[in-house]
């Protein structure tokens, strides 16, 4: 499991210092949002590459600790550890609400 986030880690702050070299190398200095519709063609604004691999590290980096929870709910499933498969489903089913109800 410790493997899972460093490994999210590594490959976030791969994307983000991509990013960054890109903006700097291309002497794009201006701060950017960057939106969830815009990282996958969907927003009415385009971006440099460099924003959209910033954008990436940043998902990247937010969804690793959801990813750690599936593969624990995994584990656990296989293990038969039926408490510990609960909580996961909890916080499994919180994190998707907040999600869909956060978009508002």
């Amino acid at each position: 499991m410790q493997a899972l986030l460093r490994s999210g880690l590594a490959l976030s702050v791969l994307f983000m210092l991509a990013g960054a070299i890109l903006d700097l190398s291309s002497h794009h200095l201006l701060v950017t949002s960057v939106r969830f519709d815009d990282l996958f063609g969907m927003g009415a604004r385009p971006l440099t590459l460099g924003d959209k691999l910033m954008g990436w590290g940043i998902l990247i980096l937010a969804a690793t600790p959801a990813f750690r929870v599936i593969a624990l709910f995994i584990l656990w499933m296989r293990e038969r550890d039926w408490k510990f498969v609960i909580v996961a489903a909890v916080v499994m089913i919180t994190l998707a609400l907040s999600i869909i109800l956060g978009r508002g």
